[in-house]
Protein backbone atom coordinates (compact mmCIF):
# COMPACT_ATOMS: atom_id res chain seq x y z
CA UNK A 1 0.00 0.00 0.00
CA UNK A 2 2.88 2.37 0.77
CA UNK A 3 4.19 1.86 -2.77
CA UNK A 4 0.77 2.71 -4.21
CA UNK A 5 0.74 6.00 -2.25
CA UNK A 6 4.22 6.87 -3.55
CA UNK A 7 3.14 6.14 -7.12
CA UNK A 8 0.06 8.35 -6.71
CA UNK A 9 2.24 11.14 -5.35
CA UNK A 10 4.58 10.91 -8.33
CA UNK A 11 1.63 10.96 -10.75
CA UNK A 12 0.15 14.03 -9.01
CA UNK A 13 3.48 15.88 -9.15
CA UNK A 14 3.86 15.02 -12.85
CA UNK A 15 0.61 16.89 -13.53
CA UNK A 16 1.16 19.66 -10.95
CA UNK A 17 4.95 20.03 -10.70
CA UNK A 18 4.74 23.20 -8.59
CA UNK A 19 3.34 21.04 -5.77
CA UNK A 20 6.52 18.92 -5.69
CA UNK A 21 8.22 20.71 -2.73
CA UNK A 22 5.21 20.11 -0.47
CA UNK A 23 4.31 16.68 -1.84
CA UNK A 24 7.80 15.30 -1.21
CA UNK A 25 7.94 16.93 2.23
CA UNK A 26 5.13 14.59 3.35
CA UNK A 27 5.90 11.81 5.81
CA UNK A 28 3.62 8.83 5.04
CA UNK A 29 1.94 7.16 8.03
CA UNK A 30 -0.26 4.07 7.62
CA UNK A 31 -2.85 3.76 10.38
CA UNK A 32 -6.36 2.38 10.76
CA UNK A 33 -7.14 5.10 13.32
CA UNK A 34 -7.81 7.59 10.53
CA UNK A 35 -11.13 6.90 8.75
CA UNK A 36 -9.89 7.91 5.29
CA UNK A 37 -6.86 10.14 4.71
CA UNK A 38 -5.67 13.30 6.43
CA UNK A 39 -2.66 15.54 6.95
CA UNK A 40 -1.51 17.17 10.18
CA UNK A 41 0.20 20.50 10.78
CA UNK A 42 3.61 18.75 10.74
CA UNK A 43 3.25 17.54 7.10
CA UNK A 44 2.44 13.93 7.92
CA UNK A 45 -0.02 12.17 5.65
CA UNK A 46 -2.11 9.55 7.50
CA UNK A 47 -3.94 6.98 5.39
CA UNK A 48 -6.15 4.00 6.17
CA UNK A 49 -5.22 1.00 3.94
CA UNK A 50 -8.78 -0.36 4.12
CA UNK A 51 -10.14 2.93 2.76
CA UNK A 52 -7.52 3.10 0.00
CA UNK A 53 -8.58 -0.36 -1.17
CA UNK A 54 -11.98 1.19 -2.04
CA UNK A 55 -10.63 3.91 -4.36
CA UNK A 56 -9.13 3.55 -7.83
CA UNK A 57 -5.81 5.01 -8.96
CA UNK A 58 -7.29 8.21 -10.42
CA UNK A 59 -9.15 8.92 -7.18
CA UNK A 60 -6.00 8.28 -5.17
CA UNK A 61 -4.12 10.86 -7.25
CA UNK A 62 -7.01 13.25 -6.60
CA UNK A 63 -6.78 12.59 -2.85
CA UNK A 64 -3.06 13.36 -2.88
CA UNK A 65 -3.81 16.64 -4.69
CA UNK A 66 -6.53 17.42 -2.14
CA UNK A 67 -4.37 16.76 0.96
CA UNK A 68 -1.34 18.63 -0.38
CA UNK A 69 -3.66 21.59 -1.04
CA UNK A 70 -4.64 21.65 2.65
CA UNK A 71 -1.00 22.08 3.64
CA UNK A 72 -0.08 24.49 0.86
CA UNK A 73 -2.96 26.79 1.83
CA UNK A 74 -2.03 26.46 5.53
CA UNK A 75 -5.42 25.24 6.65
CA UNK A 76 -3.95 24.02 9.99
CA UNK A 77 -2.91 27.58 10.83
CA UNK A 78 -5.74 29.52 9.20
CA UNK A 79 -8.40 27.12 10.47
CA UNK A 80 -7.40 27.16 14.15
CA UNK A 81 -9.53 30.14 15.32
CA UNK A 82 -12.56 28.80 13.41
CA UNK A 83 -12.02 25.21 14.57
CA UNK A 84 -12.33 26.42 18.16
CA UNK A 85 -15.80 27.78 17.27
CA UNK A 86 -17.17 24.98 15.06
CA UNK A 87 -14.89 22.07 14.02
CA UNK A 88 -17.30 20.52 11.53
CA UNK A 89 -18.04 23.79 9.74
CA UNK A 90 -14.30 24.56 9.57
CA UNK A 91 -13.51 21.19 8.00
CA UNK A 92 -16.24 21.60 5.38
CA UNK A 93 -15.11 25.19 4.63
CA UNK A 94 -11.52 24.03 4.11
CA UNK A 95 -12.66 21.27 1.75
CA UNK A 96 -14.77 23.75 -0.22
CA UNK A 97 -11.77 26.04 -0.73
CA UNK A 98 -9.81 23.10 -2.15
CA UNK A 99 -12.51 21.20 -4.03
CA UNK A 100 -13.87 24.17 -5.96
CA UNK A 101 -10.68 23.84 -8.03
CA UNK A 102 -11.05 20.11 -8.70
CA UNK A 103 -12.98 20.39 -11.98
CA UNK A 104 -10.66 23.06 -13.39
CA UNK A 105 -7.62 21.06 -12.27
CA UNK A 106 -9.01 17.94 -13.93
CA UNK A 107 -8.70 15.68 -10.88
CA UNK A 108 -11.08 12.94 -9.78
CA UNK A 109 -12.08 12.70 -6.12
CA UNK A 110 -13.89 9.81 -4.41
CA UNK A 111 -17.66 10.01 -4.04
CA UNK A 112 -18.96 11.81 -0.98
CA UNK A 113 -16.80 14.92 -1.30
CA UNK A 114 -18.26 18.37 -0.77
CA UNK A 115 -18.27 21.20 -3.30
CA UNK A 116 -19.66 24.75 -3.25
CA UNK A 117 -22.59 23.56 -5.36
CA UNK A 118 -23.44 21.04 -2.61
CA UNK A 119 -24.59 23.98 -0.50
CA UNK A 120 -25.57 26.30 -3.39
CA UNK A 121 -22.60 28.54 -2.67
CA UNK A 122 -20.40 30.44 -5.15
CA UNK A 123 -16.98 29.19 -6.17
CA UNK A 124 -13.72 31.02 -5.59
CA UNK A 125 -14.12 31.79 -1.89
CA UNK A 126 -11.64 31.23 0.95
CA UNK A 127 -11.93 29.04 4.04
CA UNK A 128 -12.81 32.12 6.07
CA UNK A 129 -15.54 33.18 3.63
CA UNK A 130 -17.01 29.69 3.31
CA UNK A 131 -17.07 29.37 7.11
CA UNK A 132 -19.35 32.42 7.28
CA UNK A 133 -21.51 31.30 4.34
CA UNK A 134 -22.06 27.83 5.85
CA UNK A 135 -23.65 29.17 9.03
CA UNK A 136 -27.02 27.51 9.61
CA UNK A 137 -26.58 24.90 6.85
CA UNK A 138 -26.88 21.16 7.48
CA UNK A 139 -23.40 19.66 7.26
CA UNK A 140 -22.14 16.09 6.82
CA UNK A 141 -20.04 14.41 9.50
CA UNK A 142 -16.30 14.83 9.12
CA UNK A 143 -13.25 13.61 11.05
CA UNK A 144 -11.73 16.73 12.60
CA UNK A 145 -7.94 16.63 12.34
CA UNK A 146 -5.30 19.32 12.58
CA UNK A 147 -5.53 19.97 8.85
CA UNK A 148 -8.02 22.59 10.08
CA UNK A 149 -6.40 23.47 13.38
CA UNK A 150 -7.70 20.78 15.73
CA UNK A 151 -6.36 17.54 17.15
CA UNK A 152 -7.28 13.96 16.23
CA UNK A 153 -6.66 10.55 17.86
CA UNK A 154 -4.51 9.34 14.95
CA UNK A 155 -2.04 12.21 15.13
CA UNK A 156 1.49 11.59 16.38
CA UNK A 157 3.51 13.94 18.61
CA UNK A 158 5.71 16.45 16.74
CA UNK A 159 8.99 14.67 17.56
CA UNK A 160 7.95 11.05 17.02
CA UNK A 161 11.15 8.97 16.57
CA UNK A 162 9.85 7.02 13.55
CA UNK A 163 7.72 9.71 11.92
CA UNK A 164 9.23 13.09 12.81
CA UNK A 165 7.18 16.14 11.93
CA UNK A 166 8.41 19.00 9.73
CA UNK A 167 8.97 22.27 11.63
CA UNK A 168 6.63 25.14 10.78
CA UNK A 169 9.53 27.34 9.65
CA UNK A 170 10.54 24.72 7.07
CA UNK A 171 6.94 24.43 5.89
CA UNK A 172 6.79 28.20 5.33
CA UNK A 173 9.87 27.97 3.09
CA UNK A 174 8.16 25.15 1.21
CA UNK A 175 4.94 27.16 0.78
CA UNK A 176 6.90 30.03 -0.71
CA UNK A 177 8.59 27.63 -3.15
CA UNK A 178 5.19 26.30 -4.20
CA UNK A 179 3.77 29.83 -4.60
CA UNK A 180 6.70 30.97 -6.74
CA UNK A 181 6.59 27.85 -8.94
CA UNK A 182 2.79 28.11 -9.32
CA UNK A 183 3.06 31.77 -10.32
CA UNK A 184 5.74 30.95 -12.92
CA UNK A 185 3.57 28.15 -14.31
CA UNK A 186 0.53 30.46 -14.46
CA UNK A 187 2.58 33.01 -16.43
CA UNK A 188 3.53 30.34 -18.95
CA UNK A 189 7.09 30.02 -17.68
CA UNK A 190 6.66 26.57 -16.18
CA UNK A 191 4.81 23.30 -16.59
CA UNK A 192 1.54 22.19 -15.10
CA UNK A 193 -2.10 23.17 -14.82
CA UNK A 194 -2.69 26.04 -12.41
CA UNK A 195 -6.36 26.36 -11.44
CA UNK A 196 -7.68 29.80 -10.51
CA UNK A 197 -7.83 29.05 -6.77
CA UNK A 198 -4.11 28.29 -6.60
CA UNK A 199 -3.33 31.35 -8.75
CA UNK A 200 -5.25 33.54 -6.29
CA UNK A 201 -3.56 31.87 -3.33
CA UNK A 202 -0.06 32.31 -4.80
CA UNK A 203 -0.70 35.98 -5.58
CA UNK A 204 -2.03 36.64 -2.08
CA UNK A 205 0.82 34.69 -0.45
CA UNK A 206 3.59 36.44 -2.36
CA UNK A 207 1.94 39.89 -2.22
CA UNK A 208 0.04 39.99 1.07
CA UNK A 209 -2.39 42.87 1.55
CA UNK A 210 -2.19 43.69 5.23
CA UNK A 211 -5.03 45.67 6.76
CA UNK A 212 -2.72 48.22 8.36
CA UNK A 213 -5.65 50.23 9.75
CA UNK A 214 -6.65 47.29 11.94
CA UNK A 215 -3.00 46.69 12.89
CA UNK A 216 -2.52 50.31 13.92
CA UNK A 217 -5.83 50.44 15.78
CA UNK A 218 -5.00 47.21 17.58
CA UNK A 219 -1.49 48.40 18.51
CA UNK A 220 -2.86 51.64 19.97
CA UNK A 221 -5.66 49.95 21.88
CA UNK A 222 -3.36 47.27 23.27
CA UNK A 223 -0.79 49.84 24.42
CA UNK A 224 -3.57 52.01 25.89
CA UNK A 225 -5.05 49.02 27.75
CA UNK A 226 -1.66 47.90 29.08
CA UNK A 227 -0.87 51.37 30.40
CA UNK A 228 -4.35 51.69 31.93
CA UNK A 229 -3.69 48.60 34.08
CA UNK A 230 -0.86 50.34 35.92
CA UNK A 231 -1.77 51.80 39.30
CA UNK A 232 -0.35 54.01 42.03
CA UNK A 233 -0.90 53.98 45.79
CA UNK A 234 -3.21 56.54 47.43
CA UNK A 235 -4.44 57.05 51.00
CA UNK A 236 -7.48 58.88 49.64
CA UNK A 237 -8.94 55.49 48.76
CA UNK A 238 -8.67 52.82 51.51
CA UNK A 239 -7.23 49.42 50.75
CA UNK A 240 -9.99 46.85 50.26
CA UNK A 241 -8.52 44.63 53.04
CA UNK A 242 -7.81 47.38 55.58
CA UNK A 243 -10.03 45.69 58.14
CA UNK A 244 -7.69 42.71 58.25
CA UNK A 245 -4.69 44.88 59.14
CA UNK A 246 -6.32 47.14 61.77
CA UNK A 247 -4.95 49.33 63.35
CA UNK A 248 -2.51 49.73 60.45
CA UNK A 249 -3.73 51.66 57.44
CA UNK A 250 -2.79 50.46 53.96
CA UNK A 251 -3.05 52.69 50.90
CA UNK A 252 -5.47 51.85 48.12
CA UNK A 253 -4.64 52.26 44.46
CA UNK A 254 -5.89 54.28 41.52
CA UNK A 255 -5.49 53.59 37.84
CA UNK A 256 -3.34 55.71 35.58
CA UNK A 257 -5.10 57.11 32.54
CA UNK A 258 -2.51 57.09 29.72
CA UNK A 259 -1.49 60.47 28.39
CA UNK A 260 -1.34 60.16 24.60
CA UNK A 261 0.76 62.26 22.25
CA UNK A 262 0.92 62.22 18.45
CA UNK A 263 4.15 63.40 16.82
CA UNK A 264 3.62 64.41 13.17
CA UNK A 265 6.60 64.58 10.83
CA UNK A 266 6.39 67.93 8.96
CA UNK A 267 9.90 67.82 7.47
CA UNK A 268 10.67 68.63 3.85
CA UNK A 269 10.69 64.92 2.87
CA UNK A 270 7.00 64.53 3.77
CA UNK A 271 4.81 65.61 0.85
CA UNK A 272 1.23 66.86 0.97
CA UNK A 273 -0.24 63.42 0.30
CA UNK A 274 1.64 61.92 3.26
CA UNK A 275 0.56 64.81 5.49
CA UNK A 276 -3.08 64.24 4.55
CA UNK A 277 -2.59 60.56 5.35
CA UNK A 278 -1.11 61.52 8.73
CA UNK A 279 -4.13 63.69 9.51
CA UNK A 280 -6.50 60.83 8.69
CA UNK A 281 -4.59 58.61 11.11
CA UNK A 282 -5.01 61.20 13.88
CA UNK A 283 -8.75 60.78 13.40
CA UNK A 284 -8.36 57.05 14.03
CA UNK A 285 -6.29 57.71 17.17
CA UNK A 286 -8.98 60.06 18.50
CA UNK A 287 -11.56 57.26 18.25
CA UNK A 288 -9.56 55.41 20.90
CA UNK A 289 -8.32 58.24 23.11
CA UNK A 290 -10.93 61.07 22.68
CA UNK A 291 -8.22 63.75 22.86
CA UNK A 292 -4.48 63.88 22.15
CA UNK A 293 -1.57 66.26 22.37
CA UNK A 294 -0.22 66.81 18.85
CA UNK A 295 3.36 67.90 18.18
CA UNK A 296 4.42 69.00 14.69
CA UNK A 297 8.13 68.33 14.25
CA UNK A 298 10.84 68.57 11.63
CA UNK A 299 14.33 69.07 13.12
CA UNK A 300 12.64 70.76 16.10
CA UNK A 301 9.24 70.94 17.73
CA UNK A 302 7.12 73.70 16.16
CA UNK A 303 3.68 73.31 17.78
CA UNK A 304 2.12 71.47 20.71
CA UNK A 305 -1.68 71.43 20.68
CA UNK A 306 -4.43 69.64 22.57
CA UNK A 307 -6.63 68.27 19.80
CA UNK A 308 -10.16 66.86 19.79
CA UNK A 309 -10.48 66.65 15.99
CA UNK A 310 -7.91 66.64 13.16
CA UNK A 311 -9.25 69.92 11.74
CA UNK A 312 -7.79 71.72 14.79
CA UNK A 313 -4.18 70.85 13.89
CA UNK A 314 -1.81 73.51 12.62
CA UNK A 315 1.02 71.97 10.58
CA UNK A 316 4.31 73.87 10.69
CA UNK A 317 7.74 72.74 9.52
CA UNK A 318 9.46 71.95 6.26
CA UNK A 319 13.08 71.69 7.36
CA UNK A 320 15.29 68.76 8.39
CA UNK A 321 14.10 65.73 10.31
CA UNK A 322 14.59 64.47 13.86
CA UNK A 323 11.60 62.67 15.34
CA UNK A 324 13.64 62.10 18.49
CA UNK A 325 13.01 65.78 19.32
CA UNK A 326 9.26 65.20 19.25
CA UNK A 327 9.48 62.01 21.33
CA UNK A 328 11.72 63.75 23.90
CA UNK A 329 9.32 66.69 24.20
CA UNK A 330 6.28 64.41 24.56
CA UNK A 331 7.97 62.41 27.31
CA UNK A 332 9.07 65.63 29.02
CA UNK A 333 5.43 66.72 29.06
CA UNK A 334 4.46 63.51 30.87
CA UNK A 335 3.01 61.44 28.02
CA UNK A 336 3.11 57.69 28.45
CA UNK A 337 2.03 56.69 24.91
CA UNK A 338 3.63 58.41 21.91
CA UNK A 339 2.42 57.75 18.35
CA UNK A 340 4.83 58.97 15.65
CA UNK A 341 3.49 59.56 12.10
CA UNK A 342 6.53 59.77 9.82
CA UNK A 343 8.00 58.77 6.47
CA UNK A 344 10.89 57.23 8.45
CA UNK A 345 13.63 59.44 6.98
CA UNK A 346 14.85 60.38 10.44
CA UNK A 347 17.42 59.37 13.05
CA UNK A 348 16.01 57.79 16.20
CA UNK A 349 17.14 57.91 19.84
CA UNK A 350 19.57 55.09 20.60
CA UNK A 351 18.09 54.36 24.02
CA UNK A 352 14.41 53.54 24.59
CA UNK A 353 12.42 56.47 26.03
CA UNK A 354 10.39 56.00 29.26
CA UNK A 355 7.13 55.77 27.27
CA UNK A 356 5.41 53.35 24.91
CA UNK A 357 6.15 54.37 21.29
CA UNK A 358 4.21 53.34 18.18
CA UNK A 359 5.58 54.35 14.76
CA UNK A 360 3.12 54.63 11.86
CA UNK A 361 5.47 54.46 8.87
CA UNK A 362 4.01 56.44 5.97
CA UNK A 363 6.51 55.31 3.33
CA UNK A 364 8.05 51.97 2.32
CA UNK A 365 11.72 51.20 2.97
CA UNK A 366 13.07 54.37 4.56
CA UNK A 367 16.83 54.95 4.71
CA UNK A 368 16.85 54.77 8.53
CA UNK A 369 15.77 51.50 10.21
CA UNK A 370 13.03 51.90 12.78
CA UNK A 371 14.18 51.33 16.38
CA UNK A 372 13.85 47.96 18.11
CA UNK A 373 12.14 49.49 21.15
CA UNK A 374 9.12 50.81 19.19
CA UNK A 375 6.11 49.06 17.66
CA UNK A 376 6.13 49.79 13.92
CA UNK A 377 3.07 49.59 11.64
CA UNK A 378 3.59 50.18 7.92
CA UNK A 379 0.82 52.44 6.63
CA UNK A 380 0.09 51.56 3.00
Amino acid sequence: MDERIRTARAAMVAKFPYFAPMAYALTLVETRLVPTMAVDRHARLYYNPDFLATVDDRQLVGLMWHEVNHLVRDHPGRGKPFHDIDPKRTMVAADLEVNDDAEEAGVTLPEGGVYPETFRLPRGKTLEEYFALLEGKKLPDFPHGSNTGGEAPWELPPHHPDYPGTPEAALEVTRRQVAEEAQRAAEGKGRGTVPSGIRRWAEAYLNPKVDWRNLLRHAIRRAYADLSKKSRPTYARPHRRNHAYHPFVLPGTYGLRPKVAVVIDTSGSVDRELLNQALSEVKGVLRVTRKVQVYTVDAEVHTAQTVFRPEDITLLGGGGTDMGQGIHRAVQDGHTLVIVLTDGETPWPENPPPARVIIALLRDQPSWPTPWWATTVEVR
